[in-house]
């Protein structure tokens, strides 16, 4: 355990936002990029789309605060972009995902601020749950 993350405090903004962003934005890279090669009209984003979704909302559990999701999808950009230093790499494979990601950002973002978590909305778990001590018929 290092020194900035001790017991009972809140692991640290940056860290969770750079490691959620470079584990997404590698993803893209990757697993995107073969993906894009199968030809397959719209299966990158349904297959990509949930994960950057799924890291985005593990980011906001993790830190509590809205301000990680834009941060991680940053993150992820950044990371997605360096693949343009990979010769051969058509432009537009690098430039319309990372717009993808930004765009997602926004929409967890403004999930993140309406459902928030005090209506007992996660972004991992888009499910309403009842918080405790209100339950309902007032049992």
């Amino acid at each position: 355990m290092s020194g900035m993350d001790k017991p009972g405090l809140a692991p640290s903004f940056l860290r969770t936002a750079f490691y959620a962003g470079a584990l997404w934005g590698s993803a893209e890279g990757t697993l995107g990029y073969l993906l894009h090669l199968a030809r397959v009209p719209g299966l990158a984003g349904a297959v990509m789309a949930p994960i950057g979704l799924l890291l985005m909302g593990r980011a906001y559990t993790r830190t509590g605060r809205v301000s990680v999701i834009p941060a991680t999808a940053l993150a992820a950009a950044a990371f997605k972009l360096a693949t343009l230093l990979v010769p051969g790499i058509n432009v537009l494979a690098v430039i319309n995902p990372v717009q993808a990601i930004l765009l997602e950002s926004m929409v967890a973002t403004a999930l993140a601020l309406v459902f928030g978590r005090a209506a007992g909305f996660s972004v991992t778990s888009p499910e309403f749950r009842v918080p405790a001590g209100r339950r309902p018929g007032g049992h």
